[in-house]
């Protein structure tokens, strides 16, 4: 699964709140034989922008989710410097490390932050894993991919599934997302159907499309849907009552 976006609409606050989601739900998709991996490509991080970054991340998550594949690999793996690894090495590891599990989920977020070949190497890499079963891997590999339309990995993507955050067709999603807030939000501060509607109303209209605008404007009010919205994730909304439309939040707080 590919999601795209044209930048500043919430992706990865999105991408977090599943990851966030993957998390809490771990020891039943540990009970199930399932494993979680997750990486964030940072451009202005160097051990966050290469595909070997990605490579170690991910056997390092899945070191520590399996006991027996830990003891099969950290004899070698740990007396090494996993940063003198191949490239070629550390995907034999991975394999072994996915082959221990019946699905393994994988979400990637940012692959537009490294440098084109660096993330042709990646997604080539994950659309092997993507959904095969061989003699190879054992297991089932499910992979989201999250990043901004380039150019480059539109095309590597054509062929999967994917999803628009920048898609004017969300606009039903979010008046729906709005409205199950704003019932939470008339619940828990007694207010009147007129002003649950008008908070329905100017969070819609003001998001435009945008996720990351709703998690800002309804941060304030900690209703239960926002729970696992990561906002120490997104860097300029620290402040999320001082940006809130007509200064809504803070009234509806008091």
């Amino acid at each position: 699964m590919h999601w795209t976006d044209h930048g500043y609409l919430g992706k990865t606050t999105l991408v977090s709140s599943v990851v966030d989601w993957f998390l809490d739900q771990a020891a039943d998709f540990r009970d199930s034989g399932c494993s979680i991996s997750y990486f964030y490509f940072k451009h202005d991080q160097p051990d966050k922008r290469t595909h070997k970054s990605l490579l170690r991340a991910v056997l390092d998550q899945l070191i520590t989710q399996e006991v027996s594949l830990s003891h099969e690999l950290l004899d070698e793996f740990s007396s090494i410097d996993s940063c003198q690894l191949s490239i070629d090495r550390l995907q034999r590891y991975a394999q072994i490390g996915f082959a221990s599990y019946q699905t393994s989920y994988i979400i990637v977020d940012g692959i537009d932050e490294c440098s084109k070949d660096e993330a042709r190497k990646s997604v080539n890499w994950l659309l092997s894993l993507s959904g095969a079963r061989s003699g190879e891997l054992n297991g089932m590999v499910k992979v989201l991919v999250a990043g901004q339309q380039d150019g480059v990995l539109d095309v590597l993507l054509a062929s999967q599934p994917a999803i628009s955050l920048s898609a004017s067709s969300h606009s039903a999603d979010i008046r729906q997302y709005c409205e199950e807030i704003s019932k939470d939000i008339q619940v828990k501060f007694s207010i009147s159907d007129a002003l649950k509607d008008f908070i329905t109303y100017q969070v819609t209209d003001g998001a435009q499309g945008n996720y990351m605008f709703l998690c800002v404007r309804f941060a304030p009010v900690n209703v239960p849907y926002l729970r696992h919205v990561p906002l120490r994730k997104v860097g300029h909304a620290q402040s999320p009552t001082s940006t809130s439309a007509s200064g809504l939040a803070p009234r509806i707080e008091e």
